[in-house]
């Protein structure tokens, strides 16, 4: 039975549309408002969602922004159901991904065969993914290969050198003149907001790099680059990092694909500082800390990868804290001191243990 998230705030509609659907044989699950929708999508994965614009909490289009950049959600045909019928509202609607738009009054009739031609093509389309993903093996080995030939002439032709923690190794504003690969330890990314407070962008740890953004943009540095612990580095020139580039196309197209993951992740941050809870945030800075301390460390993140791993303690300074949630440290310290009391974490000093990492997953994803 196919199942179908409808998103609607008023109650009497909602419950109008949902018995006209369960009549035609789906499932339903309703949600009342936006943020419940999202929050819907990401645990039960519908197979079509139908989705107001105008909603408390979260608007339709803030909905579907968020869904179409989840790797769960974002193949979910996206249908919106209002009474906004204006050519504006329909081309932000598609703009931003929707499958089609239904307005209000309509016809049952109509509805029920705009879901069935929506799930009709959706199956298709999942069809031919499917068929694709059958000859898509020697592309994946392809971008792993062309990732370690890259990894591989950093070490071999690029320059290595070394940062103390707490050592900047450039700062917003310099120019860029190199590309940098992480070879071991933990460095934090950040920016400065108008308020001269940092907000931490990103965290790198070994496999990384570092400044690639801005290389291809040919720009100055956006962000300042800090050693959270001592590191060991591997740097490339921006004309050897070309010269490469122009040589092998497995290699520009894995760095294209890195690129791609970078931007869709930051998009994903800057949705959670818009959307989500204090709460919610500092839960996931300390997920993401405590995954940078898993992926430095070997042996960790095999234990992790076979799902062995459940305790995990790292160092952690609380204004890092607060710059990785977009919070003020008080406001992160507050956070801290009810998550102990909940038993999510163990604090001794700047030290912070999670004794149970899938609980805290958990609590921290939607």
């Amino acid at each position: 039975m196919k199942k179908i998230l409808l998103i609607e705030d008023q109650a009497d509609l909602r419950e109008n549309i949902a018995e006209i659907i369960e009549l035609a044989g789906y499932e339903v699950i309703c949600a009342e408002n936006g943020k419940m929708g999202a929050k819907k999508a990401i645990e039960h994965a519908p197979d079509l969602v139908l989705c107001d614009i105008m909603m408390p909490e979260l608007d339709g289009y803030g909905v579907l922004h968020i869904l179409s950049r989840n790797v769960q959600t974002e193949h979910i045909p996206f249908i919106f159901l209002t009474a906004k019928a204006d050519k504006k509202d329909i081309r932000e609607g598609m703009r931003l991904g929707a499958d089609d738009y239904i307005t209000k009054p309509f016809d049952e009739t109509d509805l029920l065969e705009t879901i069935e031609r929506r799930l009709v093509k959706a199956a298709k389309y999942s069809k031919e993914s499917a068929l694709s993903s059958t000859n898509s093996t020697g592309l994946y080995a392809s971008t792993e290969a062309a990732k370690k030939r890259l990894l591989d002439y950093f070490i071999e032709k690029g320059e290595k050198c070394g940062l103390d923690a707490k050592q900047r190794l450039f700062k917003e504003d310099e120019l860029v003149k190199q590309l940098y690969y992480v070879h071991s330890g933990k460095l934090k990314v950040y920016a400065l907001n108008l308020n001269a407070r940092p907000f931490i962008t990103d965290l790198k740890t070994s496999g990384g790099f570092i400044g690639m953004d801005a290389l291809f943009s040919e720009e100055r540095y956006s962000n300042t680059a800090e050693a959270i612990s001592d590191c060991e580095l591997y740097y490339l020139d921006r004309l050897s990092f070309f010269e490469l580039l122009y040589r092998d196309i497995d290699i520009s197209a894995f760095c294209t694909k890195y690129l791609a993951e970078s931007i869709k992740k930051q998009t994903q941050t800057n949705l959670r500082i818009a959307y989500e809870s204090v709460r919610l945030r500092v839960l996931q800075a300390l997920l993401a800390l405590a995954e940078l301390e898993v992926k430095a460390d070997v042996e960790l993140l095999r234990q992790y990868e076979e799902k062995q791993l459940k305790r995990v303690s790292f160092s952690a300074a609380r204004d890092d804290i607060a710059a990785l949630s977009a919070t003020s440290v008080e406001s992160a310290i507050r956070a801290l001191s009810q998550f102990k009391d909940e038993g999510l974490i163990v604090i001794k000093g700047k030290y912070i243990t999670i004794p149970d990492l899938l609980q805290l997953r958990q609590e921290a994803e939607y």
